[in-house]
């Protein structure tokens, strides 16, 4: 799902200017079953924050869960005006215990953030990793 403040030109103005100071996080992490890389959410926070900051926008990430064992991630990017873009992303928890939910808690957070800033933080494979073969 997404939303946004009725008036968003001051929020674009600024992360069009962060943009410019953006790039893409260092692979700083390996998946050791696909034998990827990518960037861990400390590295794509490093990354974009200080871009982000400059411009007034702050990103704020609100998590909830669901009865269906899901990570709910509420990414919200606003500016200092208070104009504000909003998105959503669901997934699911592998296990209903810490280590699952806080998994699916760093992958959303990660996935929503880069989304958000339109910045890469893996190894483009052309989806081979989600292809059964």
């Amino acid at each position: 799902m997404f939303e946004r403040s009725t008036e968003i030109a001051e929020l674009i103005q600024a992360l069009v200017k962060a943009q410019t100071a953006m790039k893409n996080p260092q692979f700083d992490s390996q998946n050791p079953h696909f034998h990827t890389r990518y960037a861990s959410l400390k590295a794509v926070r490093d990354a974009l924050t200080p871009a982000l900051t400059e411009q007034g926008l702050v990103i704020t990430q609100l998590i909830s869960t669901t009865e269906t064992q899901h990570v709910l991630c509420e990414t919200v990017l606003w500016h200092s005006s208070g104009q504000y873009l909003s998105s959503s992303l669901q997934l699911p928890a592998a296990k209903p215990d810490a280590q699952g939910y806080g998994s699916a808690i760093t992958y959303a957070r990660r996935y929503a953030l880069m989304a958000l800033c339109n910045v890469a933080g893996e190894d483009d494979d052309d989806a081979e990793t989600g292809q059964d073969h």
